[in-house]
C-alpha cells in the first residue's frame, strides 16, 4: 500500500469543517438579526428562512459525522478514508437542496422585480432545477 499523508487529504476536510462551523454561527447571528428586524414580513418568508437554517444546522451535523467517520472511528484504516458512509450521501442531497430553494427565490425576486419578465425569470428557474437533477 502507497504511504498516504493523512496531513493532505482529510486534515483539509477536517479544516472545512472548521471553517464551515465558523460560517454557520454567523449564520445564526444572520437568522437571529433578521427575525429582530423584519418583524413584519410574511409566514411564508419567515418559515423559509427557518427551514433554511434548520437545513444548514442538518447539514454540519452531517458533515461532523463525515469527519468522525474518517478521523475517528477509521483513522487506522487508510483504506476506508475514501468511502462514502450515508451521512455523506444525505448531507450532498440535502446541499443541493438548500441551493435550489435558495435560488428558486431568487428567481421569486426578480419575477416580482422584473414585472413577470418570463425570460428571466424561466432561465434561473430551468437552470436553478437542471442543479437540482444532476
Amino acid at each position: 500500500m502507497p504511504d498516504v499523508n493523512i496531513a493532505n487529504t482529510t486534515g483539509a476536510l477536517l479544516v472545512g469543517l472548521i471553517i464551515a462551523t465558523w460560517l454557520f454561527g454567523c449564520l445564526c447571528v444572520q437568522t437571529y438579526s433578521y427575525f429582530q428586524t423584519y418583524t413584519t414580513d410574511g409566514a411564508y418568508r419567515k418559515a423559509l428562512v427557518s427551514t433554511l437554517f434548520a437545513l444548514n444546522a442538518f447539514d454540519l451535523a452531517l458533515w461532523a459525522n463525515t469527519m468522525y467517520y474518517w478521523l475517528i472511528l477509521n483513522f487506522t484504516d487508510i483504506s476506508k478514508q475514501g468511502d462514502n458512509n450515508w451521512s455523506l450521501d444525505v448531507y450532498q442531497f440535502s446541499n443541493t437542496f438548500i441551493s435550489w430553494a435558495c435560488q428558486m427565490f431568487f428567481a421569486w425576486r426578480v419575477w416580482r422585480i422584473s414585472q413577470s419578465n418570463y425570460l428571466i425569470t424561466g432561465v434561473i428557474i430551468f437552470f436553478s432545477c437542471l442543479q437540482l437533477g444532476k
